[in-house]
């Protein structure tokens, strides 16, 4: 298990920020974030899936 820490990764940071306005699920997220970080981000999904 990860220790603790007051960093916040760039991921999580888009995925906080999409989630600001309120609540989203699965794909919406995904997109969210690839159009806030203007690409440079990207949430996969797992294969299948």
């Amino acid at each position: 298990m990860p220790r603790a820490t007051s960093e916040v990764s760039e991921p999580m940071y888009f995925v906080l920020t999409a989630l600001h306005c309120g609540p989203l699920h699965g794909r919406a997220i995904s997109t969210s974030i690839g159009r806030l970080s203007a690409g440079r981000v990207l949430i996969l999904r797992p294969f299948g899936v």
